[in-house]
């Protein structure tokens, strides 16, 4: 995977974008749908020419991952069902879930 952050921040960056998805449904969609540029608009350096897909799978380990040559894999299942919002919030003051930057973040934000 060819990513120009460091690990520890874009996996970061991922899991609160997926963490976003289930708490709007709206964003869930947007994020379903542009992966890639959703990605890129909150810091994950993911390289123009490369593909992101999507798959919904509730077994799979919600993240992205390398898939094939200019590919990535985005493990995006729906919201599981025992997830409630003290877990999601349980670590904000540590890292709070705004990483979007555009003004799509603002009917999401958590802060």
């Amino acid at each position: 995977m060819i990513v120009t952050q460091t690990t520890p921040s874009w996996e970061k960056t991922v899991s609160k974008l997926i963490a976003i998805a289930w708490l709007d449904n709206e964003f869930y969609q947007h994020f379903a749908n542009n992966a890639a540029q959703v990605l890129r608009e909150a810091g994950v350096a993911i390289e123009e020419f490369a593909d992101v897909t999507v798959n919904h799978n509730p077994t799979e380990v919600p993240g992205l991952w390398p898939a094939a040559e200019n590919t990535y894999k985005l493990c995006l299942p729906p919201c599981p069902t025992d997830l409630v919002d003290e877990k999601l919030f349980a670590n904000q003051e540590k890292a709070p879930l705004c990483v979007l930057t555009t003004a799509s973040c603002a009917s999401l934000c958590c802060c």
